[in-house]
């Protein structure tokens, strides 16, 4: 019955609430267990024209199943205490009032004694209470599928499929669509098919399901890997019904294998929309012949995807229309030579820059000079040789790009402006080669940071213009290996070179070098000039040698006039004093007259003289003694030289000083002294003559003429007593006189 209208009675106080009512069905169910309900109010049915009594709050569809309940309340009750094997004689019409803890209860056993019409007549709900680890979903009938939960429906096996509803087919797992067989899943219907999910789909085993059985939607729910292993026979029925294959996305398009994609016709060919072209990959487009792609038309040209498909495998004519995206995807620069004149300048920046040397001498002259100055400066010039850019483009060449030139040989390839960008670092690459390479203007466009950059070991200084060559730093004038290119070197420049190095300067430069250079020379360094460079000398720079190493025989003998004290006094080498001129022979010590040569002696001071010990007097040759002047001798220290030592010629010339500091008093020394010289004797040395035997040496009776004899009075005196009366007969009158 349908309720279209309400009226209310109200009765002494009872409102009776009147319900139109038009066929209410009688709905199954347990709200009223309550049996003892009190009746407060009336329903007036207009159908029947009577009263109906309202129980409690109840509407009244659920007084008419209460009605029914209380009149069937024994038997209701008796079905709720059935339980296992005795539900198999509840009458259909009460399977109903089965609880869901007695459904939930049945074994395998105690369903299985159901009759059809007994489980066909369980409600969803109580189908749903079904233990299904106890009951085989295959034991089910069929109309029961329907009513499963979504955890009942996947258990279900493939074999039942076909007895769900769409519904319930989208809740299947892929677990149970993937293990589906062709058979099995051909005998879903179409709606059923189609409402397989996404996810469902790509579930689904293709090798052995048809996926032609699939609609064009959901065809496009494959994925790249089943699309790959679709059995070739079953991809060549999809590729003939040109709708389901242009159902294809581009990313299933890819995933074709080379051979399903071989293995189109021309007229499939023609069918791939160019959305789908975009799919399509190198590998494939490779496989086709050139006569098959070239049937490819503008649209599914211009749908290729460029950054994998190489445009070498186009025809000409079908590269020009592609499109400028088309030309900025490409990322394999081998490519760009397969472009025209009009399509090099659409490369992008980042394209251009990606080309090496060989990608870009691939490029014919026209493509080159299609390039845009802005792609001039996108070059990679750390690998693109810019001698193979054309000359009218290298102008547009970027400082940065400049810089990044990694070979010294392009350097000359640029302009003169151009040259001053080069780094200090590219410049100190350079050979002596490269640097020749470069024009007069181009080196002379340098500037000084530049310059001082060169590696002078291979760069050869005669090759720098004049004027740079003041800008040479000391590293890099030591840096010179070529001894030839000394010469070319600055006078500012030469106080740089090492003092080994000297020998190859010209005469012009010597005059520069530095004293610090010229005493740093050793004999060697110094003997490996030529003369001409020696006497090319000044006296400063001679003054400045180190007579300790060099040996003064190497000198100019004009230029030794120029020796100092000091270097005088530095030679080691004692065979050299010979070669020092007069003038210098008084800076001689005294210890090394000895070495001198006789016409150099009489140069020798007096201060040099006095100064000599025995042992430097002893040690000079006769030829040397005899060479020294009579003011030499007069300036010998008798303190220490014996004067018995002193040529006798030259005795004569010895001084009343030098006879009175003769400390000797042994006889001998005495002997020496010329007659001449006798008067000289202190009385205090006369006094000194400790024996009888030295005074008989002093003094020899064979010469009392002209020794004894010639002694004063008060020499007499001051003989001592001791051996004076020995004495006294050969002394004379006079002398006797003195001393009685």
């Amino acid at each position: 019955m349908k309720r279209v209208g309400i009226y209310n009675i109200f009765f002494q106080g009872i409102t009776i609430s009147i319900f139109l009512f038009s066929g209410i069905p009688v709905q199954a169910g347990d709200p009223y267990a309550k049996i003892d309900r009190k009746i407060t109010g009336y329903y007036y049915d207009p159908g029947t024209g009577t009263l109906i009594a309202k129980y409690d709050d109840l509407s009244p569809s659920e007084v008419e199943q209460y009605l029914w309940y209380t009149k069937n309340y024994v038997t209701v009750n008796a079905v709720r205490k059935a339980s296992g094997s005795e539900i198999a004689n509840v009458s259909v019409e009460y399977m109903k009032f089965l609880s869901a803890a007695q459904i939930s209860s049945l074994t395998a056993a105690d369903f299985s004694k159901l009759s059809d019409a007994q489980k066909s007549a369980l409600s969803e709900s109580q189908v749903q209470s079904l233990n299904m680890a106890e009951i085989p979903i295959a034991n089910l009938p069929y109309d029961m599928i329907p009513k499963l939960s979504i955890q009942q429906i996947q258990s279900v096996p493939a074999f039942l499929f076909a007895n769900l509803s769409a519904g319930q087919i989208s809740e299947l797992t892929k677990d149970q669509v993937g293990v589906l067989t062709n058979a099995q899943f051909s005998a879903l219907s179409l709606q059923k098919r189609d409402a397989f999910s996404d996810a469902q789909i790509k579930a689904l085993n293709v090798a052995a399901i048809d996926v032609n059985l699939l609609s064009n939607a959901k065809i496009s729910s494959l994925s790249a890997a089943q699309i790959a292993v679709i059995p070739l026979a079953n991809f060549k029925t999809l590729a003939a019904n040109t709708a389901k294959f242009q159902s294809l996305t581009a990313t299933q398009i890819g995933a074709v294998t080379t051979a399903q994609f071989t293995a189109l016709t021309n007229a499939q060919l023609k069918t791939i929309t160019p959305s789908q072209m975009a799919g399509v990959t190198n590998t494939q487009f490779a496989a086709l012949t050139s006569t098959q792609r070239s049937q490819f038309t503008q649209s599914q040209v211009q749908g290729i995807n460029t950054a994998d498909v190489l445009i070498s495998s186009l025809s000409t004519t079908q590269r020009s229309w592609l499109t400028d995206t088309q030309i900025q995807a490409i990322v394999n620069p081998t490519q760009f030579s397969s472009l025209s004149a009009t399509q090099i300048p659409k490369l992008t920046a980042v394209q251009v820059s990606s080309m090496s040397n060989t990608n870009y001498t691939s490029l014919s002259t026209a493509l080159r000079s299609a390039m845009t100055p802005e792609q001039v400066q996108a070059l990679n010039t750390a690998s693109v040789l810019i001698q193979n850019i054309p000359a009218a483009q290298r102008g547009s060449l970027s400082v940065a790009q400049i810089q990044a030139i990694a070979s010294a040989a392009q350097f000359s390839y640029l302009s003169a402006a151009q040259i001053t960008s080069l780094t200090g670092p590219q410049i100190k690459t350079m050979t002596n080669t490269n640097y020749a390479a470069l024009s007069s203007a181009q080196k002379d466009a340098m500037t000084t940071e530049q310059v001082q950059s060169l590696n002078t070991a291979s760069v050869l200084i005669s090759n720098i213009p004049s004027a740079q060559l003041e800008s040479l730093t000391q590293s890099q004038v030591q840096a010179i290996t070529t001894t030839s290119q000394f010469q070319y070197l600055p006078n500012s420049k030469v106080g740089y070179i090492s003092a080994s190095n000297i020998r190859y300067l010209t005469a012009s430069q010597i005059p520069s070098v530095t004293a610090t250079q010229i005493s740093a020379m050793t004999n060697t360094n110094y003997t490996a000039m030529s003369t001409t460079l020696r006497n090319a000398m000044t006296s400063t720079q001679v003054q400045a040698l180190n007579t300790a190493s060099v040996l003064i025989s190497n000198i100019p003998a004009g230029q030794r006039e120029n020796l100092t004290q000091s270097q005088v006094q530095a030679i080691t080498t004692t065979s050299q004093f010979r070669y020092l001129p007069n003038s210098k022979v008084e800076y001689v010590s005294a210890s090394n007259i000895r070495y001198l040569v006789a016409a150099q002696i009489p140069s020798v001071t007096s201060t040099q003289i006095s100064a000599m010990t025995n042992a430097n007097y002893t040690a000079m040759s006769t030829t040397l003694r005899n060479a020294m002047t009579s003011t030499q001798v007069q300036a010998l220290n008798t303190a220490s030289v014996l004067i018995s030592n002193i040529p006798a010629a030259q005795r004569s010339y010895l001084t009343a000083t030098q006879i009175q500091t003769i400390g000797n008093y042994n006889g001998t020394q005495y002997a020496a002294v010329p007659n001449s010289a006798v008067q000289y004797f202190s009385t205090t040395q006369i006094s000194s003559i400790s024996s009888q035997a030295n005074f008989n040496t002093a003094f020899p009776a064979s010469q009392d003429a002209t020794r004894l004899r010639t002694l004063t009075q008060a020499q007499i005196m001051a003989i001592p007593a001791s051996y004076y009366n020995s004495i006294k007969s050969r002394l004379s009158a006079a002398q006797l006189s003195w001393r009685p």
